[in-house]
């Protein structure tokens, strides 16, 4: 399923990709259909939003990690503790650009079910 979206980033080409040839891989899943429902791109960025917010969450969560540990154990390490919050910005960062993601893929989905021709097996 080779879909071009324009504006993606490199990690997020690349683990949708993956996610969706996996998924057509299944066979309990029926992904022509879900691609003829909600068509192709949309289907594409519902995955990098997972990708996105996966990807996000860990770093985020990294990021507190970092931030209390070096916190407890040095008392306070100025350095540490701006090491550990710019990680989880970065987290939360990706997290935001997710939901961006989430946002795109509505209206795309939007778009394509106004344009799509009606069809009679519904």
């Amino acid at each position: 399923m080779a879909v071009t979206i324009r504006h993606l980033l490199p990690h997020e080409r690349r683990l949708a990709d993956r996610i969706l040839r996996k998924l057509s891989a299944s066979p309990n899943l029926d992904v022509a259909r879900a691609e003829n429902e909600q068509g192709t791109e949309s289907l594409m960025l519902a995955a990098v939003y997972f990708v996105d917010m996966g990807v996000g969450g860990v770093i985020l969560f990294s990021g507190i990690i970092i931030a209390i540990v070096i916190g407890r154990a040095f008392h306070e390490a100025t350095i540490g503790l701006a090491i550990g919050y710019s990680v989880a910005g970065i987290g939360f960062a990706s997290i935001l650009l997710a939901f961006a993601r989430k946002i795109q893929g509505y209206r795309i989905l939007r778009e394509y079910r106004r344009t799509r021709s009606p069809s009679f097996d519904e």
